[in-house]
Protein backbone atom coordinates (compact mmCIF):
# COMPACT_ATOMS: atom_id res chain seq x y z
CA UNK A 1 0.00 0.00 0.00
CA UNK A 2 2.68 2.57 1.27
CA UNK A 3 4.76 1.22 -2.37
CA UNK A 4 1.41 2.45 -4.40
CA UNK A 5 1.41 6.13 -2.23
CA UNK A 6 4.74 6.62 -2.89
CA UNK A 7 4.93 6.08 -6.75
CA UNK A 8 1.25 8.28 -7.01
CA UNK A 9 3.26 11.01 -5.00
CA UNK A 10 6.13 10.32 -7.34
CA UNK A 11 4.29 10.69 -9.99
CA UNK A 12 2.42 13.90 -8.89
CA UNK A 13 5.64 15.48 -8.16
CA UNK A 14 6.39 15.33 -11.67
CA UNK A 15 5.97 18.81 -13.75
CA UNK A 16 3.76 18.41 -16.29
CA UNK A 17 5.27 18.88 -20.20
CA UNK A 18 4.06 22.60 -21.07
CA UNK A 19 1.00 22.51 -23.46
CA UNK A 20 1.01 24.63 -26.77
CA UNK A 21 -1.44 27.53 -26.60
CA UNK A 22 -0.94 28.39 -30.04
CA UNK A 23 -2.61 31.50 -29.01
CA UNK A 24 -6.14 29.81 -28.25
CA UNK A 25 -6.42 31.35 -24.66
CA UNK A 26 -5.98 34.48 -25.97
CA UNK A 27 -8.59 34.53 -28.80
CA UNK A 28 -10.79 32.94 -26.32
CA UNK A 29 -10.65 36.16 -23.47
CA UNK A 30 -10.63 38.49 -27.22
CA UNK A 31 -14.45 36.72 -28.28
CA UNK A 32 -15.53 36.88 -24.04
CA UNK A 33 -14.57 40.67 -24.12
CA UNK A 34 -16.41 40.79 -27.73
CA UNK A 35 -19.22 39.28 -26.03
CA UNK A 36 -19.79 41.30 -23.20
CA UNK A 37 -19.39 44.45 -25.66
CA UNK A 38 -22.37 43.46 -27.40
CA UNK A 39 -24.52 42.81 -24.09
CA UNK A 40 -23.89 45.93 -23.38
CA UNK A 41 -24.61 48.04 -26.65
CA UNK A 42 -27.80 45.45 -26.60
CA UNK A 43 -28.43 46.60 -23.61
CA UNK A 44 -27.94 50.21 -24.42
CA UNK A 45 -29.93 50.25 -27.53
CA UNK A 46 -33.04 48.45 -25.31
CA UNK A 47 -32.97 51.52 -22.90
CA UNK A 48 -33.12 54.36 -25.64
CA UNK A 49 -35.48 52.71 -27.90
CA UNK A 50 -37.60 52.07 -24.59
CA UNK A 51 -37.21 55.94 -23.58
CA UNK A 52 -37.72 57.15 -26.72
CA UNK A 53 -41.17 55.12 -27.43
CA UNK A 54 -42.05 56.19 -23.68
CA UNK A 55 -41.29 59.98 -24.58
CA UNK A 56 -42.92 59.63 -27.56
CA UNK A 57 -45.97 57.93 -26.03
CA UNK A 58 -46.40 60.72 -23.82
CA UNK A 59 -46.92 63.75 -24.34
CA UNK A 60 -44.21 66.15 -22.95
CA UNK A 61 -46.50 68.21 -21.52
CA UNK A 62 -48.40 66.07 -18.97
CA UNK A 63 -44.71 64.13 -17.95
CA UNK A 64 -42.99 67.92 -17.17
CA UNK A 65 -46.85 68.46 -14.87
CA UNK A 66 -46.24 64.82 -13.33
CA UNK A 67 -42.80 65.66 -12.18
CA UNK A 68 -43.82 69.48 -10.74
CA UNK A 69 -45.98 67.66 -8.89
CA UNK A 70 -43.89 64.96 -7.40
CA UNK A 71 -41.56 67.14 -7.01
CA UNK A 72 -43.38 69.85 -5.13
CA UNK A 73 -44.76 67.52 -3.14
CA UNK A 74 -41.51 65.75 -1.65
CA UNK A 75 -39.84 68.76 -1.19
CA UNK A 76 -43.26 69.78 1.12
CA UNK A 77 -43.04 66.54 2.58
CA UNK A 78 -42.14 66.97 6.75
CA UNK A 79 -40.98 62.85 6.70
CA UNK A 80 -38.82 63.40 3.01
CA UNK A 81 -37.65 66.55 5.06
CA UNK A 82 -36.76 64.32 8.14
CA UNK A 83 -35.30 61.51 6.35
CA UNK A 84 -32.58 63.68 4.47
CA UNK A 85 -31.96 65.19 7.76
CA UNK A 86 -31.35 61.76 9.32
CA UNK A 87 -28.79 60.89 6.52
CA UNK A 88 -26.63 63.67 6.44
CA UNK A 89 -26.59 63.48 10.20
CA UNK A 90 -25.44 59.84 9.97
CA UNK A 91 -22.90 60.61 6.94
CA UNK A 92 -21.81 63.69 9.10
CA UNK A 93 -21.61 61.08 12.59
CA UNK A 94 -19.71 58.66 9.73
CA UNK A 95 -17.52 61.01 8.50
CA UNK A 96 -16.28 61.71 11.92
CA UNK A 97 -15.57 58.15 13.30
CA UNK A 98 -13.42 57.69 10.10
CA UNK A 99 -11.77 60.92 10.73
CA UNK A 100 -11.31 60.05 14.25
CA UNK A 101 -9.78 56.40 13.51
CA UNK A 102 -7.20 57.83 11.07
Amino acid sequence: MTDDLDDLDALLSRPLPAVADDGFSAAVARRALQEMERHKLLDQAVLLLTGAIILAALPLTHLMAAIETVTLRLGNAYPVALAFAALVLTLAFMRGVIDRVE
